[in-house]
C-alpha cells in the first residue's frame, strides 16, 4: 500500500474510532455493534442508490484501496450537489412562472436534507463500511477482472446461456446476467443477506 492509501486507512479507522465513543457517550451503544444490527438496513438504502444513479460504473465505492474509497465518496457528494442544485436552477430559469415558492421552497428544504443526510452517510456509515466491502466487496472486485460476461436467456422452462467478450454487445432477447454488471448493486445486496444473517445469531 502507497504512503497516500495508508494515510486514508489512518483517516478512516481514525473516523470509526471517533464514531465508538460518540456512539457511546451519546447512545450508550458500541458502533460497531449498532453497525452490525442496521447492517441489512444499510446494504438496502445502497442498492437503493444505485437504482437513482448508475453508480456501478462507479467502482471506487467497492475498491479495497483506501484513497479511491474516500476519493469515490467525495465524487459523489459532489455529484448530489451539482445534480440537486444544476436542475432546480435550470428549471427556475426555462420555467420561472410555473414554478410556485411552494415548491420551490420545498425543493429547497429536502436538497439540504438530502445534501445533509449523505454528509452524515460519509461521516458514520462510509468509515466502517468500508472493512465491510474490504471483505465482501471481494467477489464482485475479482468478477470485475474477468474477461467475459455471461448472457442467458429463458425459453418457457429452458435456460439458455453464452459467454461474450466483455465489450461486446448483449444480443436482443438476451441480459446479462453478470455479476460485473451491476457490481456496486451486488456487493450492497450481499452486505444486506450477510448482515440479515448475522443479525439472526446476534439476537440469538
Amino acid at each position: 500500500m502507497k504512503k497516500k492509501g495508508f494515510l486514508y486507512l489512518l483517516l478512516l479507522i481514525g473516523l470509526v474510532a471517533i464514531n465508538e465513543v460518540l456512539f457511546r457517550l451519546i447512545g450508550h451503544i458500541s458502533y460497531i455493534e449498532w453497525f452490525i444490527k442496521n447492517g441489512s438496513q444499510i446494504g438496502i438504502v445502497g442498492a437503493l442508490v444505485t437504482l437513482v444513479w448508475d453508480i456501478n460504473k462507479h467502482t471506487g465505492l467497492i475498491s479495497a484501496n483506501p484513497s479511491q474509497y474516500v476519493g469515490s465518496y467525495f465524487q459523489l457528494l459532489g455529484m448530489t450537489y451539482i445534480s440537486l442544485g444544476r436542475q432546480m436552477v435550470s428549471k427556475n430559469q426555462q420555467d420561472r412562472e410555473k414554478v410556485s415558492f411552494f415548491d420551490t421552497l420545498v425543493v429547497v428544504i429536502i436538497n439540504f436534507l438530502l445534501a445533509v443526510m449523505y454528509f452524515i452517510w460519509m461521516l458514520v456509515i462510509a468509515p466502517f463500511q468500508y472493512f465491510v466491502i474490504l471483505i465482501l466487496g471481494v467477489p464482485a472486485r475479482v468478477f470485475l477482472k474477468s474477461d467475459v460476461k455471461v448472457i442467458a436467456k429463458f425459453d418457457d422452462t429452458k435456460l439458455n446461456y453464452e459467454e461474450l467478450p466483455k465489450e461486446k454487445e448483449v444480443p436482443k432477447g438476451w441480459m446479462d446476467v453478470s455479476y460485473s454488471n451491476k457490481p456496486v448493486t451486488f456487493t450492497n445486496a450481499l452486505i444486506t443477506l450477510t448482515f440479515a444473517i448475522v443479525k439472526i445469531f446476534w439476537a440469538g
